[in-house]
């Protein structure tokens, strides 16, 4: 059996009190995070919302759908299936270049960032889709594919029978604070990376 033992202090105002939220390696990833120059996600949203709740039609012609299945780990993969246009509530549905679009079941954490072929697609309910200001988004597409990431979302996702990570959790992720040349950088090298993977 594997336990640990937290001070009072490190409760979070009872944020949480089950005792996954306080493993050892989240506790650590705080303690680094806290030494660092970072700002909330929410700080940075211009627009955050859940994806449509439609069956996706088995049409030729229509808006791409994209679902939780297809993030995968360098971009949009799997079968994109299509649905009506009359099926999306708005043109705030319609995905734009630059977007991220993350997973809030099943494969909680996976994310994408929206590259042109798939402007004016729309996205499914198990999914989350975000804008930012204020950061490159391909910056923060690969701050959230790292450990640091990854474990701010691991750690915030509840788990009734399997894990979910919801809009106000995903609000409260710390990100790095960087130099706007350095995320230009990165943003090349996504692109770069991105077109070799299309070869």
């Amino acid at each position: 059996m594997t336990y640990s033992i937290i001070q009072k202090s490190q409760l979070e105002g009872a944020h949480r009190l089950d005792a996954e939220y306080y493993q050892p390696k989240y506790l650590e990833l705080i303690k680094l995070l806290e030494k660092q120059k970072t700002q909330k996600l929410e700080n940075l949203l211009t627009d955050i919302r859940y994806g449509i709740y439609t069956e996706p039609d088995y049409l030729e012609e229509g808006v791409d759908f994209l679902r939780g299945s297809n993030l995968c780990a360098y971009g949009i993969d799997g079968d994109i299936l299509k649905v009506n246009k009359l099926a999306i509530p708005n043109e705030k549905y319609l995905l734009k270049e630059g977007d991220l679009l993350i997973a809030r079941s099943g494969s909680v954490g996976q994310i994408s960032i929206i590259a042109p072929e798939f402007k004016n697609a729309t996205f499914g309910s198990y999914t989350i889709r975000f804008r930012v200001q204020n950061i490159n988004p391909y910056f923060l597409y690969v701050f959230l594919k790292t450990k640091y990431g990854r474990l701010q979302v691991k750690r915030l996702s509840t788990q009734v029978s399997q894990p979910n990570i919801n809009v106000p959790n995903l609000k409260l992720i710390k990100i790095l604070k960087v130099d706007p040349k350095a995320q230009d950088k990165i943003e090349v090298l996504v692109k770069q990376s991105y077109q070799e993977n299309r070869k």
